[in-house]
């Protein structure tokens, strides 16, 4: 299943970075961050693996084209 990760920056973003890159059942296609955030254009996996991984966090006014995966907590919600 193909995710993108709204939050991707935070804790919440790190851990799930760190588990969907050991389970091939799931793939991060965006890492959604802030506008204004200094990741913007980063490696993911530079910053949240210590090694590059080929994806780069990124930022949209829409993301409802894609499977939504938030990084919180307390639940979760798949909007298609």
């Amino acid at each position: 299943m193909k995710l993108s990760l709204v939050g991707a920056a935070g804790k919440m973003g790190k851990a799930l970075t760190s588990e969907v890159q050991q389970n091939k059942e799931f793939e991060i296609t965006n890492y959604v961050v802030k506008p204004n955030s200094s990741l913007v254009g980063v490696d993911v996996g530079s910053v949240h693996l210590n090694e590059q991984i080929n994806s780069l966090f990124c930022w949209t006014s829409e993301v409802r084209a894609f499977p939504i995966f938030p990084a919180a907590p307390t639940r979760l919600n798949f909007i298609t």
